[in-house]
């Protein structure tokens, strides 16, 4: 994803919330992110457990399942907590993490792409 064409990829957000673990999407960032996906002609899936409405998956298994990338959007519990195995389970990619909330090393160590926000 981090460099590579974004036609026909399957990009996963995770989050529309603007901060953690509420349900205001006023001043989200996630929207911009999604449109700018869209506009590169990106298949992109939502999830946020928090604004179930506005989300395209019911829970992140299931977004998993339809997703090749992630981007991490909002630090909410349920993704700072998750259990990476999950992520290699589901053959992701790549991760951008746009909180740098998430494990680095563990994810890298599952042999996935991790790409976070200020970080090398």
């Amino acid at each position: 994803m981090i460099g590579e064409k974004l036609s026909g990829a399957r990009v996963g957000v995770l989050g529309l919330s603007y901060k953690g673990n509420v349900d205001d999407t006023r001043e989200s960032p996630a929207w911009e992110v999604i449109h700018l996906l869209k506009e590169k002609e990106a298949n992109v899936e939502v999830f946020d457990p928090h604004v179930p409405a506005e989300s395209t998956a019911k829970d992140i298994e299931g977004l998993l399942g339809k997703v090749d990338s992630l981007i991490l959007v909002t630090n909410h519990k349920e993704f700072t907590s998750m259990d990476y195995t999950l992520l290699r389970e589901n053959n992701i990619k790549v991760v951008v993490d746009g909180r740098n909330c998430l494990d680095k090393d563990k994810i890298k160590a599952l042999g996935i792409r991790y790409h976070g926000i200020g970080r090398q």
